[in-house]
This record gives C-alpha cells, sequence and structure tokens, in this order.
C-alpha cells in the first residue's frame, strides 16, 4: 500500500510539473509576442517619422541620426 501511495504522488508531482512547463512556455510566448508587436510599432513610427522629414527635405544623414534607420533605407522610401 505505501509504494502504491508514493508512486501515486510522484505521478501527481509529474503531472503538476508537465502542467507548470506548459504554463511557463504559454507565458513566455505571450511575452515574446507582445515584445515583438511593440518593436513593429516602434519600427512603423520611424518610418513614418523618416518619411515626413523626407518630404520636409532633411538630409538622408539627419533622418539616420534621428530615426536610427539605416542610410540605405532612408534612400527607398
Amino acid at each position: 500500500m505505501h509504494a502504491k501511495k508514493t508512486l501515486t504522488k510522484k505521478i501527481q508531482n509529474y503531472k503538476n510539473y508537465l502542467r507548470f512547463k506548459v504554463y511557463i512556455k504559454y507565458k513566455m510566448d505571450r511575452e515574446l509576442y507582445i515584445y515583438n508587436a511593440r518593436l513593429e510599432g516602434i519600427a512603423e513610427k520611424s518610418l513614418e517619422i523618416a518619411r515626413k522629414l523626407k518630404e520636409m527635405g532633411d538630409s538622408t544623414e539627419k533622418i539616420h541620426i534621428v530615426t536610427g534607420i539605416p542610410a540605405k533605407i532612408i534612400e527607398k522610401i
């Protein structure tokens, strides 16, 4: 009987461990999704600013300094 209780407890501990692993993966995936979405938003805003600065006649170098966007990309805008 004691061996059965021990085995049952070990199985339950393993199930809890697996649930915890799934939960942690879910949380990490969610945080990564949010992080990537924020980066995408920042990149889009930087491109928008670069377009406006270019329309206003600012130099590629100045736009690069302000936005951090590489000059090659700015030239293609």
